[in-house]
């Protein structure tokens, strides 16, 4: 079991290819405080036919929130160097410690991607134990949810 593509946090497709992703947060201008950790299209090669593609709409996050988007290619996320460039955010208080263990889980963990969005209902259901951290999920337990949905 691998991840073989991601879901755009603003469509709601497929990013099929590696080089087809992005990750962005907003920044605080006055405090440089991180939120809102996404994996979106790149706009080349987003569905969305407006001038931001899937990205944050940067002028409307400055005038009504003081903030900034700060991004980069999803590749620079993957790989070991990658891991270490999501706890260096994460430990640095750059992003909410949730969103980015979200995100670690997303990139890193096989099989994570496909049966995020079912965890719950799969616990809700029965198809699997409930657990404090719902997220932290096994590979068996994964394997499980994605069987048990058909994805």
């Amino acid at each position: 079991m691998k991840t073989e593509n991601w879901t755009c946090d603003t469509c709601g497709q497929p990013i099929k290819r590696i080089k087809d992703g992005w990750i962005e947060w907003l920044s605080k201008a006055d405090s440089l405080e991180g939120y809102g950790l996404r994996l979106v299209h790149h706009k080349s090669a987003s569905p969305l036919a407006t001038s931001h593609g899937c990205y944050y709409d940067e002028e409307k996050t400055i005038r009504e929130e003081n903030a900034f988007v700060a991004n980069s290619a999803v590749d620079y996320y993957l790989g070991a160097d990658g891991l270490v460039n999501l706890l260096e955010l994460m430990h640095g208080d750059l992003l909410p410690k949730n969103e980015v263990i979200e995100m670690i889980m997303r990139l890193h963990v096989p099989g994570y991607e496909q049966a995020r969005k079912y965890i719950e209902t799969a616990m809700a259901e029965g198809i699997i134990r409930e657990k404090e951290f719902p997220e932290f999920r096994t590979q068996d337990e994964l394997q499980v949810v994605i069987d048990w949905v058909g994805v």
